[in-house]
């Protein structure tokens, strides 16, 4: 199967704190262990994000910066030696997702596809929740051992209450470039100021944001750096140490 095949979800952090794989690898062997399979035949490859089990696996990527902002990408691979069905690999996502929203800072899940933006509390407890029933532990996937279930009375909570996840997304998204344009427009000016007193460095400060943008930290140390020279140079400082470097 090729990869932009694979049956994946996303679960969309509101920052980039906890961007670490290790915890949501360890949470579907737990979940591997907890539906029937047997632990002998489940690994994790932490240097590559994938824990595999005798059915599928899942491999956890973590992206600090993916179309909505931090996300941990969950990828479901099906083992070419014991096919399982698409709707079985689903199952066996939904429920790894639902353990890990009890702990995850996550509060948006992209279920499938980009447009499919699902709040993490009404994924958890709406129609997406998984129910795990094992009734064969040698065949954990016989018999409708994975099941979605919806839960009448979370289904009925006011979701007024709450942002909706496009809502909330949307804000992220009108927050970062405001944040951005102001930053930019700040080392412009600053750029300006040492053109004032430096028009080379201001030149060359030009030249550099035409190619990658106008980055602040950089413009604040081209300032820095040239009001040390221009101290140096109207006071005796420069020349005490021009004549110690040469002599």
């Amino acid at each position: 199967m090729h990869v932009d095949e694979l049956i994946y979800a996303g679960l969309i952090l509101p920052d980039a704190r906890d961007m670490d794989s290790w915890p949501y690898l360890s949470e579907t062997a737990r979940v591997m262990a907890q539906i029937g399979q047997d632990q002998d035949q489940i690994t994790i490859d932490d240097a590559h994000g994938l824990v595999m089990g005798p059915r599928m696996g899942l491999v956890i990527t973590p992206q600090e910066d993916s179309d909505f902002g931090p996300r941990i990408l969950l990828q479901v691979v099906p083992r070419s030696d014991a096919p399982s069905t698409a709707a079985q690999q689903r199952d066996f996502l939904a429920i790894c997702l639902r353990e890990m929203l009890d702990w995850s800072p996550a509060d948006i899940v992209e279920w499938g596809a980009a447009t499919n933006l699902i709040d993490a509390e009404d994924f958890a407890l709406g129609p997406a929740a998984a129910e795990i029933s094992v009734t064969s532990a040698e065949d954990p996937f016989a018999a409708h051992d994975l099941r979605l279930s919806i839960r009448e009375e979370d289904a009925a909570a006011p979701l007024e209450e709450t942002l909706s996840a496009q809502d909330r997304l949307r804000a992220r998204v009108v927050e970062r470039p405001a944040d951005e344009l102001r930053l930019s427009a700040a080392g412009w000016i600053i750029s300006l100021m040492i053109a004032l007193v430096a028009l080379p460095v201001a030149a060359f400060l030009w030249v550099v944001s035409l190619v990658r943008g106008m980055d602040f930290r950089l413009a604040t140390q081209a300032l820095s750096v040239t009001l040390l020279f221009l101290a140096l140079q109207n006071s005796d400082w420069l020349h005490s140490f021009v004549n110690t470097v040469l002599h």
